[in-house]
């Protein structure tokens, strides 16, 4: 009986669990989606460069990236990195009170491309279709990277 019992916690307790990284991913979604479609209602800026090679003797492509914030500059919510080589790398980081909820990845970028997804709550990753964590660390410190840099904070890696 006590086995059983044990197993119908430990049933509940997974399933909760579960349940929540589902309800917070879905949560998530709605924010991301309610962003992007006003993203008219922020106010953007874009920095572009070269790409050069490994000797920086030539360029072989270019790279911008656009903020979306409030006038007051205080707050983060997107930041869209594009890299266009022989491929387009687009890379999107969503922030919600200056924490990185969301990345989104897309190598070489074409209409029909599936996204890389991270979720994060907090600095926990709760769900992700990328099967290499050293894609997933880069991807998460360049958004840690890409925050400290809006919010002109001295950056420290974890």
């Amino acid at each position: 009986k006590a086995l059983k019992k044990c197993i119908i916690l430990f049933s509940f307790i997974l399933f909760s669990c579960f349940n929540d990284f589902k309800n917070k991913k879905e949560e998530i979604d709605i924010y991301v989606k309610d962003l992007n479609n006003n993203s008219s209602t922020l106010i953007s800026s874009i920095t572009e460069g070269s790409i050069l090679n490994k000797k920086e003797t030539a360029v072989i492509g270019g790279f911008e990236f656009y903020e979306y914030f409030k006038s007051d500059k205080k707050e983060l919510f997107k930041l869209e990195y594009i890299e266009n080589t022989d491929k387009i790398y687009l890379e999107n980081y969503y922030f919600k009170k200056n924490k990185l909820i969301l990345v989104e990845l897309v190598e070489n970028f074409k209409k029909d491309s599936i996204p890389k997804l991270v979720y994060l709550n907090k600095i926990e990753v709760i769900s992700t279709n990328i099967n290499n964590q050293q894609t997933i660390e880069n991807l998460l410190y360049r958004g840690d990277f890409f925050l400290k840099n809006f919010l002109k904070l001295p950056y420290k890696p974890h």
